[in-house]
């Protein structure tokens, strides 16, 4: 297709002629007749609600709500999806999230006009970047029910073979967060854990390449050849937590690392050779 089709291609989850994407990520099929209002909004998975409105908000073209999607309107195919709003009993986290990556596709330009690489394709995974003059950006997806360590070959996107990536937005089973970690980028790959049923994007920078997270100074490009994959990773989100979230574990983890005395052994361990995966925690 021409670009300028691309570009005003209208992508939504939900619409008047079937029934609403949050219903649909139950993997149940059925009409109002047969199942039943209630039926509609059971076993729905959010996280991959807002791993679909990432895509939505990052992908090429012009991303259309359908009235109630953000907050969190179930409803099988028509005339059910047609429910009225639900006043008073919005999903907030749901608005708040789509609210989110609405602002993230208007600050940045290249979300909206950018161009647009493959860069990982797996079963259940994805990667792709979006990238212009203005800047470089990575996405990914995970929408499995197991966590991955994906390599990402960022440069072909335009990344620097050595600098970092923050994060913009990440979510996953637990919810959402815009804690801005850095993820090095070494020889022109970027190694990341994804929890289950997560997405993220991540925007390069190329500064002094020094982070503060949780009180503590943090290193992030070729000088970060020294970190490693969270020990004891065993595909369970590492970002999860009931006290704050993907943000509180990040702090928690910092935290750890200053009882440690600053440690990275505390809580890494050195994969033997190749390349190490970074995550944001270092001593």
């Amino acid at each position: 297709l021409p670009a300028q089709a691309i570009q005003v291609s209208m992508n939504e989850l939900s619409n008047h002629d079937h029934s609403r994407f949050l219903t649909r990520t139950n993997r149940r099929t059925g009409r109002l007749e047969n199942e039943g209002a209630e039926a509609a909004g059971e076993n729905v998975d959010k996280a991959v609600m807002r791993e679909a409105v990432l895509f939505q908000m990052t992908w090429p073209g012009a991303p259309t709500v359908y009235y109630g999607d953000e907050a969190g309107m179930v409803g099988w195919t028509d005339p059910d999806n047609r429910r009225t709003y639900p006043w008073g009993k919005e999903d907030g986290a749901l608005i708040a999230f789509h609210k989110k990556l609405i602002s993230l596709r208007k600050e940045h330009q290249t979300l909206r006009s950018g161009s647009l690489r493959p860069l990982y394709g797996g079963y259940g995974v994805i990667a792709y970047g979006r990238f212009d003059e203005a800047g470089n950006y990575v996405v990914a997806l995970n929408n499995l029910d197991e966590g991955q360590v994906v390599s990402i070959p960022v440069w072909l996107c335009g990344v620097a073979p050595e600098s970092c990536l923050h994060i913009l937005v990440q979510s996953n089973r637990s919810g959402f967060d815009d804690f801005p970690v850095p993820y090095p980028v070494m020889h022109g790959m970027m190694e990341t854990i994804m929890p289950p049923k997560s997405c993220m994007v991540w925007k390069e920078v190329r500064d002094d390449k020094q982070y503060h997270i949780g009180g503590r100074q943090h290193t992030c490009g070729s000088e970060a050849a020294g970190y490693a994959r969270p020990a004891g990773f065993d595909g369970r989100p590492q970002f999860s937590g009931g006290d704050g979230g993907i943000h509180g574990a990040a702090a928690r983890l910092a935290a750890q690392a200053g009882q440690a005395g600053g440690r990275r052994d505390a809580f890494c361990e050195n994969k033997a050779g190749g390349s190490r995966a970074c995550q944001r925690y270092t001593g």
